[in-house]
């Protein structure tokens, strides 16, 4: 699949991005905007779960999962998962954790 830009549920959701890359998936009442005269990048093959927040002067990389209810403040690490307020890496603590 090439470009493509996916919104399940448009419901309450508010996107300022000032750029958002390609196959991006955003969930219902997330807020992607602006902080003063800063607004994120969205890189390519994206997801941002229901609920999620992304506001500032940041850069959402590549393959990122920004968890649901997220609150995203700074830079977020190629194919990084992110979770919490405010958000932080949770991708190796899940590896961690998977039973074999």
């Amino acid at each position: 699949m090439e470009g493509g830009l996916y919104f399940q549920h448009g419901f309450s959701t508010i996107v300022a991005a000032k750029e958002i890359g390609e196959n991006c998936f955003i969930n219902q009442q997330v807020t992607i905007g602006y902080n003063g005269k800063k607004a994120p990048i969205i890189g390519d093959n994206v997801r941002i779960a229901v609920g999620a927040i992304v506001i500032g002067d940041v850069y959402i990389d590549d393959g990122a999962i920004v968890a649901a209810g997220a609150v995203v403040k700074h830079n977020v690490e190629l194919g990084d998962v992110v979770a919490g307020v405010p958000a932080v890496s949770v991708k190796n603590k899940m590896q961690k954790s998977n039973c074999k």
